[in-house]
């Protein structure tokens, strides 16, 4: 199943386009690697850009009420990215090139089946970059003290139903929610 994404899902997704000119099949053929699950999709995005925020006055009262944790209002919340999706692009890409070129070189013929292969090896390499936290080159910002202090806080909310967040430090780990979400598909007018 693949979504429709607003303009900021389609800059999650990745595009890889290959034209291999084979004698029975379009030598335009893409693939499209991203998020599938629209509820993920928001977090993910927030994962891979970043974000700066005020603190407002609801907030306020909600970080005291509900997580004893005092936050001056007008205070300024940041969330570095954590380019999983672009840091794995450029990290893997030569990889992913010597992937195709090793697939071809094996015999094996079919631009749909390489691209499944090539999405199969992009798959695995973006959520090896979530589980570890960064790309083979890069690593990502640990979560601040004050998302780990929010995080126990919640844990001990949720200690028996188990759906709290953790206190990971390393960020995009929530669950395996993001992690399953990471699809290709197809690009239908590719």
């Amino acid at each position: 199943m693949s979504v429709e994404f607003d303009k900021t899902g389609e800059q999650l997704a990745l595009e890889l386009q290959r034209e291999v000119l084979l004698d029975d099949e379009s030598p335009n053929q893409s693939i499209m690697i991203g998020v599938n699950d629209p509820y993920v999709a928001e977090y993910a995005t927030y994962l891979e850009y970043g974000w700066v925020q005020a603190v407002t006055t609801k907030q306020r009262g909600y970080f005291l009420k509900n997580f004893d944790y005092p936050l001056k209002e007008g205070s300024t919340l940041y969330n570095p990215p954590r380019p999983f999706l672009r840091g794995t692009l450029t990290a893997n890409a030569t990889d992913w090139v010597e992937c195709l070129k090793t697939y071809f070189g094996d015999g094996r013929r079919g631009l749909k089946n390489a691209l499944i292969f090539l999405g199969e090896n992009a798959r695995a390499d973006i959520q090896e970059t979530l589980k570890r936290g960064g790309t083979k080159e890069d690593t990502f910002p640990l979560r601040s003290e004050m998302t780990l202090a929010l995080a126990e806080a919640e844990q001990m909310n949720h200690a028996t139903d188990g759906s709290g967040f953790g206190n990971r430090a390393e960020a995009g780990v929530k669950s395996t929610r993001l992690l399953n979400s990471i699809v290709y598909w197809f690009d239908e007018e590719g």
